[in-house]
C-alpha cells in the first residue's frame, strides 16, 4: 500500500479507539463504522483521484469497527479468584492480606503510604489472587520497596465513584489499571528480604542526589530526572510546578528523552554511527526501564529510536507520520492508553512543537525584533500550550496564566539541571560520593528555579478556573488547530479561525454561567456547605474543613469557572480558620457570619476583610436567592428562590417560628435531628448531614416527607431547570 493509504489505515484504528470511550453501546459503534467505511468507499475514490481505492476505505471502517471491539475486550475484568468477590462480604471486619509490592511506594496527599499489591493470601487463604490499592500510615511505609512481601492488618472497601458530578473517577482510574477493591490499615510486620531490582538503582540515584543537594531539592532533580511516579516529591512541590505550568519536568516525557539522546550524542559522536544507535536504545531502554513504562516516556522513547535509526540509516524522517505510526503502535499494544492524561498530552505537545513552533519562528524571523536563541526560548512553549490547551481545559478545567512567560524564564535553567542531573544520576551509579558531589553544583540554579516557581504560585490567579467543557468543543477546537496548521490560509483567515476556536470554548461557558441557577448541597457532614450560583452571582453558605474545600468544593467551582465568590456565610467558629485555603485561586467578595461576634477570631481572617454580621431577619441576596437568618444563634437560615425554598437547621430548637409557607426541603445537621422534627414541619424532602449510615430502628421518615441520608447519596444538587437530583444514584427526585 502506499504511504497515504496506510495513513488512512492508522487514523482509521485511532478513532475506532477514541470511538470506543464514547458511552454508547460497542455493537452500535461498530456497525457505524462499517456503514461509514461503505459510504467512503463509494464517494471518495471518484472526488479524490489521487487518493486510496475503495478497497482501503472499505478496510479502514472495518478496522476502525475492530478497534472498537478490541479496547472492550482490552477492559481489566476481575477474575473468579479476584480479591474483589470477598470485599462485600468482610467489609467492616479486621482482615489479614499477604501481597507483594508491585510500584514503587508512594505518599500521598494524605501523607500515608500507597502502596500497589499483587495479593498472595486472604486470611490464610492461598487462593486468592487479584490486585489491592492499600494505604497505610507513614511510619509503617518507611524503607519498603518493589518486590517485598508484607502482611497488613485492616480493612477492604469499594474504591467509591465521584464525589461530585463529572468529578475525578477514583474507581474508574484503578479499574484502568486492573485493581477493584481498595484497603486500608496497618503492617504487621517488618518485612525482612530485600529483593534485587531496578528500585535499588532508583534508590542509589536519588540518595546521591539528595546528600549533595539535600531535601527538597535533591528530591525536585530526582523527579526531573526520573520522573515524579518513580520519586517520593513532596507534594506541595509538586503542587507549585503543576499550577504554574511545570508540570512536563516532572513527568518523564519527550523533554527527557531529547536530553539523554542529545547527552549520548555528544559523547558517542566520534565514534561509528552503529555504535551511536546501539547506545542510544541501551540508554533509552534502561531509561523507560527506570520510570516504570509510563505512556508518556514509551511514546517518546519509541519515536527517539526510530529517530536514531533512521539518522544512522541517512533517511529523513517525517515527524506527523512518524506521531501517527507510533500512536498506533502503543495504542495496538494497549489500547487503554487512550484514557491516560500523560499519553494525550505527551503527543498533543510533539505535534504542537512540529507545527505551532516553526511557525512562531518564522514570525519571530520576518518581524526582526528577537535573535533565534531567544525566539526558541518563546515559540517551544507557545507551541505546546496551543495544542495541549483544549485537554488541560477537558480534563483539568484550569488555565495557567503565566505558564508561557514561567516557560521562557526557567527554560534555560531546567536545561542545565535536567543535564547536570542525569550526569550525576550516571556518576552516582558508579560511586554515589562522586554523584553527590556533582550534584552539589546544581545547587544555585535549583535554588533560583525554586524561588522563581514559588514567586509565580503565590501571584494572585496563578491558576484560573474556566469550567467545564464538552467533547464536542475538544473535536471543534483540534479541527481547527489543523485547518490552522496545515492549510495555506491567508492572514484574515488565520485570525478568523483563532477567534472561532475561541468562540467555541468561551461562548458556551459565558451562557451557561449567566443563566444557570444551582443549589449544590456538598456531602460535608456534620456542617452544611451549600453553593449557590445564581445567573452569574456565587454565594457559600459554610466552608466545610481543609478537606472538603480541596476535594470537593473547589472541582465544583472548577466545573463553573468560577473564580470569585461575591458572598460567604460563616456557620461556625471553626469556617474562620478555613478562610485562608478557601482564599486560595479565588477572590472572595463580602464575608458574612451568623454566630454572635467572639474574641477569638482568626488573624487570619481579618487580614482578609471585614466580616460583617447577618443578624436575625437580615438577608443575603444573590440575583434571585434570598438567604435569611431567623433566629439570634444563628441556627435556622431561610433559602429563597421564585422556584424553590429550603430550611436549614443547625441545632436542635426548644421553638420553632412561624413559616408563612413550608419548605420544599429541609437540610438538618445530624445532631439536631427529633423524632418528631419532620411532623412538625411536614416538608416533602428531608436532607439529613451525616457520615453514618442510617439507623433501621430509626423512623423518622413521615407519608408527607422523603427521608435522605448524605452519607447514602452524597452530594445533592437542585438546578431550575432539572429539579432535585443526588450524586451517587443520579436520582431525580422531582
Amino acid at each position: 500500500m502506499s504511504r497515504l493509504a496506510w495513513a488512512v489505515v492508522c487514523i482509521a484504528y485511532l478513532s475506532g479507539v477514541l470511538a470506543a470511550q464514547l458511552p454508547i453501546a460497542p455493537e452500535a459503534i461498530a456497525l457505524v463504522w462499517i456503514s461509514l467505511g461503505l459510504i467512503l468507499s463509494r464517494i471518495l475514490p471518484f472526488r479524490w483521484r489521487a487518493g486510496p481505492d475503495w478497497r482501503v476505505w472499505c478496510s479502514a471502517g472495518l478496522i476502525a469497527a475492530l478497534a472498537v471491539g478490541y479496547v472492550h475486550l482490552s477492559q481489566p475484568q476481575p477474575s473468579p479468584q479476584d480479591i474483589h468477590h470477598h470485599q462485600a462480604q468482610l467489609d467492616g471486619k479486621n482482615v489479614v492480606i499477604v501481597g507483594r509490592i508491585t510500584e514503587p511506594p508512594s505518599i500521598t496527599r494524605k501523607q500515608k503510604i500507597r502502596l500497589i499489591l499483587q495479593v498472595e493470601q486472604l486470611n490464610g487463604n492461598a487462593n486468592i489472587a487479584g490486585k489491592v490499592y492499600a494505604t497505610i500510615p507513614l511510619l509503617h511505609g518507611t524503607g519498603l520497596v518493589p518486590g517485598q512481601q508484607v502482611q497488613l492488618l485492616g480493612k477492604l472497601y469499594d474504591p467509591p465513584p465521584p464525589s461530585i458530578p463529572d468529578g475525578f473517577d477514583f474507581r474508574a482510574y484503578l479499574r484502568q489499571q486492573g485493581i477493584f477493591t481498595g484497603f486500608t490499615g496497618q503492617l504487621m510486620s517488618e518485612p525482612t528480604e530485600r529483593p534485587k531490582g531496578l528500585w535499588q538503582i532508583r534508590q542509589r540515584i536519588v540518595k546521591a542526589l539528595v546528600e549533595g543537594l539535600g531535601s527538597p531539592s535533591g528530591f525536585l532533580v530526582a523527579g526531573m530526572v526520573l520522573g515524579r511516579k518513580a520519586v517520593d516529591l513532596a507534594v506541595d512541590v509538586q503542587t507549585q510546578f503543576i499550577q504554574v505550568g511545570l508540570a512536563h519536568t516532572l513527568a518523564a516525557s519527550g523533554f527527557h528523552v531529547s536530553v539523554l539522546v542529545g547527552m549520548v550524542k555528544v559523547v558517542t559522536g566520534k565514534l561509528p554511527q552503529w555504535v551511536q544507535l546501539v547506545a542510544g536504545v541501551m540508554t533509552l531502554l534502561i531509561y523507560v526501564s527506570l520510570t516504570g513504562f509510563q505512556a508518556s516516556v514509551v511514546r517518546a522513547a519509541l519515536m527517539g529510536v526510530v529517530g536514531l535509526i533512521a539518522l544512522v540509516a541517512g533517511r529523513r524522517v517525517r515527524s506527523l507520520g512518524l506521531i501517527l505510526v507510533t500512536a498506533t503502535a502503543l495504542l495496538l499494544i494497549d489500547p487503554l492508553w487512550i484514557v491516560d492524561v500523560g499519553f494525550q498530552l505527551s503527543f498533543m505537545a510533539t505535534v504542537g512543537l512540529i507545527l505551532v513552533t516553526p511557525w512562531v519562528m518564522d514570525r519571530f524571523a520576518q518581524w526582526g525584533t528577537l535573535p533565534p536563541s531567544v525566539a526558541t526560548l518563546v515559540a517551544v512553549p507557545v507551541g505546546a500550550l496551543v495544542w495541549t490547551l483544549p485537554l488541560l481545559i477537558y480534563h483539568f478545567k484550569t488555565v495557567s496564566p503565566y505558564s508561557i512567560i514561567v516557560n521562557i524564564i526557567t527554560t534555560p535553567l531546567i536545561l542545565i539541571i535536567s543535564i547536570g542531573g542525569f550526569a550525576s544520576g550516571v556518576l552516582a551509579l558508579i560511586s554515589p560520593v562522586v554523584g553527590s558531589y556533582g550534584a552539589m553544583l546544581l545547587g544555585w540554579p535549583v535554588l533560583v528555579l525554586r524561588d522563581i516557581v514559588a514567586w509565580f504560585y503565590e501571584l494572585p490567579g496563578s491558576l484560573r478556573a474556566v469550567g467545564s467543557v464538552d467533547l464536542w468543543q475538544v473535536g471543534v477546537m483540534y479541527s481547527l488547530w489543523i485547518m490552522l496548521c496545515l492549510t495555506g490560509l491567508r492572514q484574515w483567515r488565520r485570525w478568523g479561525v483563532i477567534l472561532a476556536g475561541l468562540l467555541v470554548l468561551v461562548v458556551p461557558l459565558v451562557y451557561q454561567r449567566a443563566i444557570a441557577v444551582h443549589w449544590t448541597l456538598l456531602d460535608a457532614a456534620p456542617d452544611p456547605v451549600l453553593l449557590i450560583q445564581d445567573r452569574g452571582a456565587v454565594g457559600l453558605v459554610g466552608t466545610g474543613d481543609r478537606d472538603v474545600i480541596e476535594y470537593q468544593l473547589t472541582p465544583v467551582l472548577q466545573q463553573s469557572g468560577v473564580n470569585t465568590l461575591d458572598a460567604v456565610l460563616l456557620l461556625r467558629e471553626s469556617d474562620r480558620a478555613n478562610l485562608p485555603s478557601l482564599a486560595t485561586n479565588r477572590n472572595l467578595g463580602q464575608l458574612w457570619e451568623t454566630p454572635p461576634a467572639t474574641q477569638g477570631k482568626s488573624l487570619a481572617s481579618e487580614a482578609l476583610t471585614a466580616i460583617a454580621p447577618l443578624t436575625p431577619n437580615q438577608s443575603l441576596q444573590l440575583q434571585s436567592t434570598t438567604v435569611t437568618n431567623i433566629n439570634a444563634d444563628g441556627s435556622l437560615l431561610w433559602l429563597h428562590h421564585p422556584h424553590q425554598t429550603w430550611l436549614l437547621i443547625l441545632a436542635p430548637q426548644t421553638q420553632w417560628p412561624t413559616f408563612e409557607t413550608l419548605p420544599d426541603a429541609i437540610v438538618v445537621t445530624e445532631d439536631a435531628v427529633t423524632p418528631d422534627l419532620f411532623t412538625q414541619i411536614p416538608a416533602p424532602l428531608g436532607i439529613i448531614l451525616s457520615r453514618r449510615e442510617p439507623d433501621p430502628d430509626q423512623t423518622l421518615s413521615t407519608p408527607q416527607t422523603q427521608i435522605l441520608w448524605t452519607s447514602d447519596t452524597g452530594l445533592v444538587q437542585w438546578t431550575q431547570h432539572q429539579g432535585l437530583s443526588t450524586a451517587q444514584s443520579g436520582l431525580n427526585l422531582e
